[in-house]
């Protein structure tokens, strides 16, 4: 699912940041 894979990106790019969880901000820059 489209969804899930923007999902997927977000967590691997807050992750990246050092951050373990997605925050709304993650989630509307994702599309």
């Amino acid at each position: 699912m489209y969804i899930g894979k923007l999902a997927k990106k977000a967590n691997k790019l807050a992750t990246h940041s050092g951050r373990k969880t997605l925050t709304a901000d993650d989630i509307e820059i994702s599309f």
